[in-house]
């Protein structure tokens, strides 16, 4: 199966018109109802995935912004519906079945979790437990169940490698190093409405997923801060070298091609400016700090201002002591209007979200459907092997 990106900027009508049909009309039996299927599924409650220990977040090494003035101390335990918990039934009948069926059964739940969303519940976050899922190879069958549509992550700034037909590597970061709450994509012209995270194996210790609602992040914001972003905007830098250079950060690897031009027509086709420096590419884009989201019509945070920041980079391990100007780093954000962003905003943005995020510690086996456009993710710190796959869809 080939991943395809929209050939233009004006394919995010198309990203929502997808985001309508494919949540709302998956299969022709479905129901509106938020009510889980009982023949297949038990709902849990949020005792049932609450952390077993405490998870440091103030001065956390490799955490970005962790050591600010006011930074919550600990990562709190999820809320009861957020995520909400389905487990899969277990009895004789049950465990003959396959994954495509197991995909095609939660495939139902979803329109009844959104049109909650849209009646002012939780955004859609589901923790899915039990499934017969083992290799990558079973969590790309059941994306592939799904009947979403597949979105490329290219121009993606994370290090994700293609490890099955429908799903990628989660972040390769170093372990040492916390990934920050971010909508996936949200720097690009383009973007997925949904993320899939499917646990394949659980590390020693750490290695949780802290999730954030948009609605709840977007409400607790300082108003001035929004106003400011909303007047300002946000200017999405981006500097990546040749693969020769032997980094990650390579414009090959990012843009997923070999070729000067190919890769200039993927950057003009989505809307993007770019200059060449020598062999090193730079471009760049503006964007509102917002989106509307297509259901509700309510204006969401929607960027990764703090993510993006040259900030963010400097805080891992494998920049540590670096002298590298703020725009040579692979990312970096200032205002659209060409002004730099004030740290202390930026404080407040990581600050806000993770007062506001709750922490999930995924179990081997599961699944963690997020609608990407209302719920932000992240990836703390681990010691061991952690294995996940993650999936972009539209």
């Amino acid at each position: 199966m080939a991943f395809r990106v929209p050939s233009s900027v004006a394919s995010k009508a198309g990203i929502f018109q997808n985001f309508y049909r494919l949540v709302f009309n998956p299969l022709s039996s479905i129901t509106r109802s938020i009510s889980v299927d009982s023949r297949y599924f038990i709902q849990g409650s949020a005792e049932d995935i609450q952390l077993s220990r405490p998870v440091q977040l103030a001065g956390r090494k490799y955490l970005p912004g962790s050591f600010a003035s006011g930074f919550p101390e600990q990562l709190s335990s999820p809320k009861e519906g957020f995520p909400l918990v389905l487990k899969a039934r277990n009895n004789g009948e049950l465990d003959r079945k396959g994954i495509q069926f197991w995909s095609e059964c939660f495939k139902e739940q979803l329109p009844g979790l959104y049109e909650n969303f849209r009646n002012g519940g939780a955004p859609v976050a589901v923790l899915i437990r039990g499934l017969p899922i083992k290799t990558s190879n079973d969590s790309s069958r059941f994306i592939e169940g799904l009947g979403f549509e597949f979105f490329s992550y290219k121009g993606g700034s994370g290090i994700r490698k293609q490890v099955d037909d429908f799903v990628l590597s989660g972040a390769l970061d170093a372990p040492e190093y916390s990934v920050e709450l971010h909508n996936d994509m949200s720097y690009s012209t383009v973007f997925p409405t949904k993320f899939v995270i499917t646990c394949l194996k659980k590390s020693k210790f750490g290695g949780e997923t802290g999730i954030c609602s948009g609605r709840e992040l977007t409400a607790n914001l300082d108003a001035d801060l929004k106003a400011k972003f909303e007047r300002k905007g946000i200017r999405n830098l981006r500097c990546f070298v040749d693969k020769s250079e032997g980094t990650d950060c390579s414009w090959q690897r990012v843009l997923l091609t070999e070729d000067k031009n190919e890769a200039e027509k993927f950057l003009v086709a989505n809307g993007y400016t770019f200059k060449w420096e020598g062999k090193t590419l730079v471009y760049w884009s503006d964007a509102s700090p917002t989106i509307t989201y297509p259901l509700t019509e309510e204006k969401l945070w929607f960027n990764q201002v703090h993510s993006c920041h040259a900030s963010y980079f400097k805080a891992m391990p494998m920049y540590e002591g670096s002298d590298l100007a703020d725009e040579k780093y692979p990312a970096h954000t200032i205002h659209a209007d060409g002004d730099i962003i004030d740290p202390d905003d930026l404080d407040k943005v990581r600050r806000t979200g993770w007062s506001t995020a709750v922490g999930v510690s995924l179990e081997e086996s599961d699944v963690l459907f997020l609608d990407n456009l209302a719920v932000l993710h992240s990836r703390l710190s681990f010691n061991g092997e952690r294995v996940v796959t993650t999936a972009n869809l539209y």
